[in-house]
């Protein structure tokens, strides 16, 4: 689609498998792993009793890798997000990789236009293999990290 062009803005609406790579990379390794809430009236949450002024967890890390809301949840597929209904059906939400709501990343968009175009840019010229990805380990801090870096082999592309 682009050859050898570098993408522009116009571009990234046709970007549509790169938004599918980005949007399970964030589905599987959320930079934002967990959310603390506070909650603003009671409830029950998966059968859990939850007060008003609770503090609480909320774990995309955890909840975008549940069985009952994504088969095969640890492999990883971008197909999961191709089509429009995939893209923005989050009625049971899902999948939160920015928050939700009205605690939504803000950043958001510019994050995911950044994302595609990176993606595009890059396969354009290499290829791009993870050595060992059995030994790889993440690091929960503020951000989700990898422990130790992540080994990986790059094949630059000669076409």
């Amino acid at each position: 689609m682009l050859g050898d062009r570098l993408p522009t803005a116009e571009d990234v609406p046709k970007l549509q498998y790169a938004a599918a790579v980005t949007r399970e990379t964030l589905r599987l390794y959320p930079a934002g792993w967990i959310y603390g809430r506070t909650a603003e009236r009671d409830d029950v949450l998966r059968g859990h009793q939850i007060r008003k002024g609770d503090l609480f967890g909320i774990c995309p890390f955890v909840t975008h890798r549940l069985a009952e809301y994504w088969p095969d949840a640890e492999r990883f597929d971008p197909e999961r997000f191709m089509g429009d209904d995939k893209v923005e059906g989050n009625r049971n939400f899902s999948y939160f990789p920015f928050g939700a709501g009205k605690h939504m990343c803000i950043g958001l968009h510019l994050a995911m236009v950044e994302m595609q175009i990176v993606t595009a840019m890059f396969v354009q010229r290499a290829k791009l293999a993870v050595v060992r990805p059995e030994a790889v380990r993440m690091k929960s801090k503020i951000t989700l990290q990898v422990a130790g870096g992540l080994p990986v082999e790059i094949e630059l592309r000669h076409d």
